[in-house]
Order: structure tokens, then sequence, then C-alpha cells
């Protein structure tokens, strides 16, 4: 077994969705872009019904990852991320993908379902949480926890645009060349990433990457 963080992935409402093959390869595509920049442990693979499954390293990769997923991915596709933290192993290969299981497993399922379950109770713009399989790392799950609940409000309330520069400017853009695209000045992109919170994002993501989470 390795220890690692799984992620399992569910489509949010996927039978309202016009076209859920395009939601499905969009899904893919996302995390083949991200990959550039968070190089996963195992690529994204489809499972069952609208769920995916990937695997990363470390939490803070993973974290850093399913954000700038949704950031990227548009609001056409609504995305809720289990994040588990533990140990996995291949029981078999297969062509559909691998056939896993483990306490990581086992923790990112327990993870996606109380991100359901939290959204349909008071926090509706929710859609990451994470649960560690060592509760001797209860502190860093804690941590987490409050850095996804905040995340995902910020990001639930950015307009189109905003997401758009804000992952831009995550995935290591310069504000000048972000202002060229947009058709901005650099002093309205500077604004406009405090104002809808994306250097928050960034500052807190720094912390847990520096924690070596």
């Amino acid at each position: 077994m390795v220890v690692a963080c799984p992620i399992i992935i569910d489509i949010v409402d996927s039978r309202n969705l016009p076209d859920r093959i395009d939601a499905h390869n969009a899904v893919l595509a996302t995390f083949t872009t991200v990959g550039d920049l968070f190089t996963a442990h195992r690529d994204v693979w489809p499972t069952v019904g609208d769920e995916f499954q990937v695997v990363y390293s470390t939490l803070s990769h993973a974290v850093m990852a399913t954000g700038l997923v949704r950031l990227l991915i548009g609001e056409e596709v609504d995305l809720r991320f289990g994040i588990g933290h533990g140990e996995i192993r291949t029981i078999t290969e297969s062509q559909a993908g691998p056939i896993d299981d483990g306490p990581g497993w086992y923790a990112a399922r327990d993870a996606l379902d109380h991100a359901e379950r939290m959204q349909a109770h008071g926090h509706p713009w929710l859609r990451t949480w994470v649960t560690m399989s060592d509760q001797a790392d209860n502190l860093s799950q804690m941590m987490t926890r409050a850095h996804l609940t905040t995340r995902d409000h910020i990001i639930s309330r950015m307009t189109s645009r905003e997401r758009r520069i804000t992952a831009a400017w995550l995935s290591g853009s310069t504000q000048s060349e972000i202002a060229r695209k947009e058709k901005m000045s650099q002093a309205a992109i500077s604004q406009r990433l405090v104002a809808c919170g994306a250097t928050a994002i960034a500052h807190t993501q720094e912390l847990l990457e520096r924690g070596q989470i």
C-alpha cells in the first residue's frame, strides 16, 4: 500500500445537464490542464455513473488542484469533491480503470458524502471536504476543512470573469498578461483579485503548501 490523497469527483445535478457527454469530456479535459501544474499520482479516470477518481501524492496538491478545476471548468458543470488521505492499493487493472481499495478511498467516500450532506443542509456553496484516515493528523484535517469551507464560499460568489482571472493568476500568469487578455488595466486586475477573494485563496494555499501537508 502507498499513502496518498485519492479524490472522488461527482457531477452535481448531472441528470439536468443538457449534454452529459460534453460534461464528462469537460471534466477530463480540465483535470488534464490542471495536471500541467499539479502532477497527479494517478491521472483522472471515470468510474460509475457521473463519478470520477484521481489520486495526488500530497494533500496540498489535492486541495489546490480541486480549487483550480472549479475555477477553470466554468459554471455549466458543477463538481463536488471528496478528498481522502491514507493508504490505498490497486486490486486489479482493467480497461475501464484501476480497481482500488484501502483506508484512503474509504475516507474519500466519507468526505464526498459529507460534502453532499452539508450542501443540502445550510451550506449550499460547499463543494469540497476532506477526511483523513489517520486520526493523528486531526489538526491538519481541521485546518484543511476550514480552508475548503472558506475557499468554496469565495469561488461560489465569483463572476465568470473573476473565476477566469483567478484561474489564470493561480496558474502562473502575471497580472500584466491577464490584463492584456481581458482588455483591462493591470491596476484593475490587481484590484479585482483582492476584491473577489483570489488573493485570500492564494495566501491560504501557500500556507498549506509550506506545511507540507
